[in-house]
């Protein structure tokens, strides 16, 4: 296994967890890998913490950036990696010392195209954890269906070379999904060869609030839905594929756009919020049944009268065109 890996992460401020996560990095049973240290702009002393570490250990590289969010720190720590593969973690998180060697075992052994792994799930401020493994997932397609342990990428190890080949990053501005986005993507371009390690090997930190809890910044979550269906429509040819695909995203648009995000509309502007969803949703092809259940769990969580009469104007006017087929059918 002479395969080089890149570790990617993404730093902010995190001078309180950044020692933990590097250590169990450098302390990897395997070895031939690069810790790509990309700080964000951070104004606390998580440079110096790194530039310690690199002193110490020059697998550890210090790419120092303005700052501009997390996405755009993963596509530069992606333009900087010089490995054959490649894997995210969180400046917070940390990992087992054997995850790296048994994945990339995996990898080269069953010759896939990615390896994913458990996670442990740690709440310290509760002082309690559970274990998210992958029990009943066999296949490429059994994990897009799962819906949520395709929803990040730290647990998973990539190839540098399906991800320049299709040009693929993450897409920048958003705080939400943006990992669903990027593993989507790649698992479409890649085989359906993928090496499943049902082992807790990825250890999550909860700190009790993460972005998903933060009503302004759900929105999010409709974009990166509405970039990977526009994805699927310009990369997948194949008819059968293509609606599998859209199934598939259907599915994930329930349980990320319409379960996760509906939980509550931002309090401030909520009327202007709820009308961008609604634009951004109107321009995705959703399937009738996913349709429906957007417009009902639209009106039900949105507590605006003036959007509730705004959307159910929006509604009946989708139907009367449908009813004098102005608009097709998209089952």
């Amino acid at each position: 296994m002479d395969n080089k890996l890149s570790v990617i992460i993404p730093v902010y401020n995190g001078e309180k967890f950044l020692e933990r996560c590097l250590a169990s990095l450098i302390n990897q049973k395997y070895t031939n890998i690069e810790i790509l240290c990309i700080n964000d702009g951070s104004s606390d002393e998580s440079a110096e913490i790194i530039r310690k570490f690199a002193l110490a250990d020059n697998r550890v590289v210090l790419i120092e950036q303005e700052n501009c969010g997390v996405s755009a720190a993963r596509n530069n720590g992606i333009n900087a990696a010089n490995g054959d593969y490649v894997t995210f973690c969180d400046q917070d998180d940390y990992v087992d010392e054997n995850i790296y060697i048994e994945m990339i075992s995996s990898i080269e052994k069953e010759q896939s195209d990615m390896a994913i792994c458990g996670i442990e799930v740690i709440d310290e401020l509760e002082e309690k954890s559970f274990i998210r493994n992958l029990d009943g997932i066999d296949d490429k397609f059994d994990l897009l269906n799962e819906g949520m342990l395709i929803a990040c990428v730290w647990n998973k190890i990539f190839k540098k070379s399906i991800i320049n080949k299709f040009n693929l990053s993450f897409l920048t501005g958003f705080q939400i999904a943006e990992d669903l986005e990027f593993a989507f993507k790649y698992l479409v371009c890649c085989s359906d060869k993928i090496s499943f390690i049902n082992k807790p090997f990825y250890k999550y930190i909860q700190h009790g609030t993460n972005a998903i809890c933060n009503p302004e910044k759900r929105i999010s979550v409709y974009y990166c839905m509405k970039s990977m269906f526009d994805f699927v429509k310009l990369n997948v040819k194949d008819k059968e594929k293509l609606q599998i695909y859209n199934d598939i995203l259907n599915k994930l648009f329930r349980i990320h756009a319409v379960d996760c995000a509906f939980c509550e509309l931002p309090r401030k502007n909520r009327f202007k919020t709820a009308k961008q969803v609604d634009e951004i949703v109107s321009a995705i092809n959703l399937d009738i049944k996913t349709r429906r259940y957007y417009e009902k769990n639209f009106l039900n969580f949105s507590k605006s009268l003036r959007f509730k009469i705004y959307f159910l104007s929006q509604f009946l006017l989708y139907r009367f065109y449908r009813f004098y087929g102005i608009l097709g059918d998209k089952r």
